[in-house]
């Protein structure tokens, strides 16, 4: 697992893009980018541009790592890497199906 260059939200500028939410999560930018197309991630469109808000993105991880209240899970049907059934077509990098892979990540930014 990639670990986060940040060690506090104040070293964040007050937009971040794909790469920047990549390297604080310490995710891949592949992985952030898919992130940032999830229906509930505070993501701010720019004409082509995708930004997110710094305070916007303080509050989703605050969100995420306190139970995960509003998880998606509307997705069809798919199957896990342990072989069972998930509503997750995003396979395994869904933030709100699969919180287990995610919550290190987030729990090491708090």
């Amino acid at each position: 697992m990639k670990e986060s260059s940040y060690k506090s939200y104040d070293e964040l500028p007050l937009f971040l893009n794909v790469t920047m939410v990549a390297r604080v999560l310490g995710i891949s930018p592949s992985s952030g980018y898919e992130l940032m197309h999830e229906p509930d991630f505070p993501v701010l469109k720019i004409g082509n541009r995708l930004v997110v808000p710094k305070e916007k993105f303080v509050e989703w991880v605050s969100r995420r790592t306190q139970g995960g209240a509003e998880r998606s899970t509307n997705h069809g049907p798919s199957v896990t890497q342990s072989g069972t059934t998930s509503n997750c077509p995003t396979r395994y990098s869904c933030w709100g199906c699969h919180p287990v892979r995610w919550r290190s990540t987030l729990s090491a930014l708090l």
